[in-house]
């Protein structure tokens, strides 16, 4: 049970950093979270459950979301400090 429990407080963390990540990206842009989503196609709701760390993201959903704001995957995966 350890490990569920570690991997658990695992991925919520990542989740958060994604979100953080994400929304960064999106306001340097100058984006609403709606104008994400016309750019995307992934629904304004989504969005703001993913920048909240609330939300599992797809693979397809972070390169939509990397080619809008034009940058890579694993750039949008870093973790920063």
């Amino acid at each position: 049970m350890h490990y569920k429990k570690q991997f658990e407080k695992e991925l919520k963390e990542f989740l958060l950093q994604l979100g953080h990540n994400i929304r960064n990206h999106r306001k340097r842009l100058n984006l609403t979270q709606e104008e994400l989503h016309i750019k995307t196609g992934i629904c304004q709701k989504t969005i703001s459950l993913i920048e909240n760390g609330h939300m599992n993201v797809t693979i397809k959903q972070l390169a939509r979301i990397a080619s809008v704001f034009n940058v890579t995957l694993i750039e949008l995966l870093k973790k920063y400090r």
